[in-house]
């Protein structure tokens, strides 16, 4: 696997390789809360609670040293491979790349809750025509305001949307 070599940004193929593996995923979500590079160590022992389901502290050296072995023997030199991070082997380093945003985009399409932007989009569109025709025919508390200034209001609140969604904006993890 290899970056493609036209752009900057990563594959599909390469993409949908790394978040193949749910080791990967939560490698790709520890990189992404650490903003920055981290050690293997480090990265082992949070990959590890998350699998596990606990707390950093009650992560034991058993399940640690599996992940850790996991990750510097196979997920690492993939994700290398691809371009999503600099590993290096020898200090037990791992850097996010640029590619990491690419990766970070299509697993943050569907949040932890089964929710996609989809199904945010149509149930944010079915409030909107509900919000604006209370407004258009007088409804109280819709009526405060006129049917037009509720859909400049709805119109703001959706391009909003649609630039997090597209990563034009950070994204504000409420986690």
């Amino acid at each position: 696997m290899t970056p493609s070599s036209n752009s900057s940004t990563l594959s599909e193929a390469d993409i949908f390789d790394v978040l193949s593996d749910p080791r990967r995923r939560h490698v790709v979500r520890v990189l992404e809360r650490q903003g920055g590079a981290v050690s293997l160590d480090t990265l082992a022992r949070r990959v590890a609670a998350a699998e596990n389901d606990i707390r950093l502290e009650a992560v034991s050296y058993h399940q640690r040293k599996r992940v850790y072995t996991a990750l510097q023997q196979g997920h690492l030199p993939t994700m290398d491979d691809c371009g999503v991070i600099a590993f290096d082997s020898d200090r037990g380093i791992i850097t996010p790349t640029d590619g990491l945003a690419d990766v970070e985009r299509y697993l943050s399409a569907v949040h932890g809750d089964g929710r996609s932007w989809d199904n945010y989009s149509a149930i944010a569109s079915t409030v909107a025509v509900a919000t604006i025709t209370a407004a258009w025919i007088g409804a109280w508390p819709f009526s405060l305001l006129a049917w037009f200034h509720w859909t400049v209001v709805l119109l703001v609140l959706f391009v909003a949307t649609a630039t997090v969604q597209t990563g034009a904006l950070p994204r504000v993890d409420l986690e």
